[in-house]
C-alpha cells in the first residue's frame, strides 16, 4: 500500500488524471490518454520528481504540485525523460535538456471573498520565466474556467507568438477536476 509522500503523489496525480494539454492558444497536443498507476514502487520512484534543490530536497505540498505535474507531461508523452533540475533554477529538464518551470495558481475559494484572482499579477510570473528561456508548464487544473480564460487571454496579450510557444498548458476539461 503506497503511503506518505507518495501517497500524496499518485492521490494529487489521480485529481489531475482528466486533464489535457494544449497550447497557450488552447489547441490540444498530440497526446496519449493518463492511466493512474497502482504500484507503489512507481509512485516512490517518481518522488525524486518532487524533491527540489531550490527548497533542501525538501517535500511539500508544493513540490508534490510541481511533481504531479511533471509526471503527467511524462505519462501523456508531451515530455519525455522529465528529471527534476539539479541546481533549484527550474524545476525539471526533460530528454532535450530543456527547463521547464511549473507555474500552478490558484482560484480563490468561494468563502475568500478577500482574495481577487490577478491575472496580471500570473501573467508576469510566467513572463520572466520565459524571459528567462525556460519553458513555462502551465497547470490551471486548480482555476476555474473563469480565471484560467483570463489568463491565457492575459498572457496572448502579452507574449509574441514564439514566446508563447514556451508554454503548455495543463486544463480541467473533465467534471471531476476542481480547483
Amino acid at each position: 500500500m503506497t503511503t506518505g509522500s507518495a501517497l500524496r503523489l499518485h492521490d494529487r496525480f489521480a485529481q489531475m488524471a482528466g486533464a489535457r494539454w494544449t497550447n497557450l492558444q488552447g489547441q490540444e497536443l498530440p497526446q496519449k490518454p493518463v492511466q493512474v498507476s497502482s504500484d507503489e514502487s512507481f509512485w516512490n520512484e517518481h518522488l525524486d520528481l518532487a524533491r527540489d534543490p531550490a527548497r533542501g530536497h525538501k517535500i511539500d505540498p508544493a513540490t508534490l504540485e510541481e511533481a504531479s505535474v511533471a509526471v503527467h507531461a511524462e505519462a501523456s508523452g508531451v515530455l519525455r525523460d522529465v528529471r527534476r533540475e539539479s541546481t533549484g533554477h527550474s524545476e525539471f529538464t526533460d530528454w532535450n535538456s530543456r527547463c521547464w518551470d511549473v507555474k500552478s495558481p490558484i482560484s480563490p475559494p468561494a468563502d475568500k471573498q478577500w482574495w481577487v484572482f490577478d491575472p496580471d499579477h500570473e501573467a508576469e510570473v510566467v513572463q520572466q520565466e520565459v524571459a528567462g528561456d525556460e519553458g513555462v508548464l502551465l497547470n490551471l487544473t486548480r482555476c476555474n474556467s473563469k480565471d484560467a480564460e483570463a489568463l491565457r487571454q492575459t498572457l496572448l496579450e502579452r507574449l509574441q507568438p514564439w514566446e508563447s510557444n514556451k508554454v503548455l498548458v495543463l486544463s480541467a476539461t473533465s467534471s471531476g477536476l476542481n480547483p
